[in-house]
């Protein structure tokens, strides 16, 4: 009987290194027959609300590459000495493993108030909660364990929902619309700009037994037009919000209500400022230093 085949491995590099050199490393190491790049931050800096077609990177960064496990090493090396003669490398064993079923063990249920747990598929719900809403992370914003995204479920848990008709602006994987419905809303309509994000919603709308007469999805530009919503969602971030106001307040109808969230704290009182425009905004929340806001339209 012929022995089992080992399980491939890499030979992984890790070394540290400032922003304005990272081109020229990754042309580099791409030259040199790596497979893949990571950039880590090693520092506690935070990269926000970035502008728009911009690609900040940290002060400080590492980076891990993967090479084939007979790579000569010291070849490597000597190159990207000569690009930064100081630099300090490390190289490790990194066995291959079943990625797909590695990342499950860091998801766990989410439970978001008295009535409402998120669950990924592979887990069997408990009956803790009266509801529960399947979900498994995907490449669309929104699994429940994200700060922001928490505080919404929150804030639904608490909202008598029954009949109501909701806009998620910025949908993502659909999981506030999605839950919105779960707890006793009519019909949802999902907005994203990123198709994909739109893909996700109605896939998640089917997982978990809902009615897809009951999920619209649409593009911003191609949102029906003359429609108000009972209640509003946006869990976008702080500048997007504000430049969002007129067109939310224009969408929901006179006396609905609106939460928001992607909001850091000290964003929180230009956003509310904002939305008085047209909104009675009367609850805040926060959340390891984000924040939600809610409140009515005026009739």
């Amino acid at each position: 009987m012929k022995n089992a085949k080992p399980k491939a491995s890499w030979r992984q590099i890790k070394f540290h290194c400032k922003p304005e050199h990272i081109d020229e490393l990754e042309s580099l190491l791409f030259d040199l027959g790596i497979h893949s790049i990571t950039l880590e931050n090693v520092t506690s800096q935070s990269i926000l609300e970035p502008a728009f077609g911009s690609n900040p990177l940290w002060e400080n960064l590492a980076v891990v590459g993967l090479f084939d496990p007979l790579i000569h090493e010291t070849s490597v090396e000597k190159a990207l000495r000569l690009c930064l003669p100081n630099l300090k490398m490390t190289w490790d064993n990194l066995n291959e493993r079943n990625w797909a079923e590695e990342h499950k063990r860091h998801f766990i249920p989410i439970c978001c108030g008295k009535k409402l747990s998120i669950y990924p598929s592979w887990i069997q719900p408990s009956q803790v909660t009266k509801i529960n809403l399947i979900l498994d992370p995907g490449i669309a914003f929104g699994t429940g364990g994200h700060p922001s995204t928490h505080l919404c479920l929150n804030w639904l848990d608490q909202q008598f929902l029954q009949d109501l008709s909701i806009l998620d602006y910025g949908c993502g994987s659909g999981i506030l619309g999605i839950a919105a419905l779960l707890l006793g809303a009519s019909n949802l309509v999902a907005v994203d700009h990123d198709p994909q994000a739109l893909m996700a919603t109605r896939d998640n709308a089917k997982r978990n037994k809902i009615n897809l007469r009951k999920t619209l999805c649409f593009l911003p530009e191609d949102l029906p037009p003359n429609q108000q919503f009972d209640l509003i969602l946006a869990n976008i971030l702080a500048q997007t919000l504000i430049e969002l106001e007129p067109l939310l307040a224009s969408l929901t109808s006179p006396g609905g209500l609106i939460c928001l969230s992607g909001i850091l704290k000290e964003q929180a009182d230009e956003v509310r400022n904002q939305y008085n425009t047209h909104f009675d905004i009367t609850t805040s929340n926060e959340r390891e230093g984000w924040i939600s806001l809610s409140g009515q339209k005026r009739k």
